[in-house]
């Protein structure tokens, strides 16, 4: 399965660099390497803040109920 994946990946570049040259097969792969990754730090961002959040509310119900 990812034999097959990679192989079609690699005929799309090959593809993608006999029509539009080495130079923009290299800006969009950058591109997409930048995308991929900013994809994953806004995930990461986001699980970090909600991982937090919970934290807190958590602590926070068990401060109260000490309290009361």
């Amino acid at each position: 399965m990812v034999n097959l994946m990679l192989n079609t990946v690699m005929w799309k570049l090959g593809g993608a660099a006999k029509m539009g040259g080495a130079a923009k097969l290299g800006f969009l792969g950058k591109l997409g390497l930048i995308g991929i990754f900013g994809i994953i730090a806004v995930i990461v961002v986001v699980l970090i803040i909600l991982a937090l959040v919970v934290f807190f509310l958590f602590k926070f119900k068990n401060k109260s109920r000490r309290v009361h």
